[in-house]
């Protein structure tokens, strides 16, 4: 039974997951009713290649199918934001790309996978307030199952590590928290009445 549950397994099930969990996300964007944080997506997706960078550096295997697949979804999810996502322009997301620029020059200077994969891992939580910010005002503006999978995803990740180094769980365990408070946060002000079903922008 050991034999059948390998990292690899768990590296291709996190892919799969991420997978059956953004297609909807995906098209429920393009009609309009998900409508991604602008500064949100940008950050995600510069910190992504630092992120999957990092990994390969320090030997991650089948883990790097969940760092992989997260890189190409943050690339997409960015090119869709542009044309149908919200905010991005207010004082609380220049804030955040600031910290990312200034993740990107350390990542330049220092060339060490590990303060990148910290670094990357506090600016990546920031971006997550973000998104949580937006969804505590407008939590019709997210698709839920997406965000649940991504939870689903998060844990599928970490076991895909296949022993304990911190280095390596440290992406889909924060991903894993961080995601789920979003969702919860969706759940829990969706269930409040007369919240507005989107941004009045």
């Amino acid at each position: 039974m050991n034999d059948l549950f390998t990292p690899q397994l768990f590296g291709i099930l996190s892919l799969a997951t991420i997978f059956f969990g953004l297609a909807p996300y995906y098209v429920d964007i393009i009609r309009g009713n998900t409508r991604p944080q602008r500064a949100a997506m940008f950050i995600f997706a510069g910190l992504s290649v630092i992120s999957f960078s990092g990994q390969l550096v320090e030997g991650a295997q089948a883990s790097l199918f969940f760092a992989g697949a997260l890189l190409a979804n943050q690339l997409i999810l960015f090119a869709l934001a542009l044309k149908y996502g919200m905010g991005g322009f207010d004082k609380k997301d220049k804030i955040a790309l600031l910290m990312a620029v200034f993740i990107l020059v350390i990542w330049y200077f220092t060339k060490s996978a590990v303060v990148a994969l910290l670094l990357t891992t506090l600016v990546n939580t920031i971006a997550k307030i973000l998104v949580t910010i937006k969804v505590y005002k407008y939590p019709h503006t997210e698709l839920l199952y997406a965000w649940n999978m991504s939870v689903l995803a998060s844990i599928f990740g970490a076991l895909a590590v296949g022993k304990w180094d911190w280095v390596l769980l440290l992406v889909p365990v924060q991903n894993g928290i961080t995601v789920g408070v979003i969702a919860l946060t969706i759940f829990l002000r969706r269930s409040r009445v007369n919240m507005p079903k989107q941004d009045p922008n």
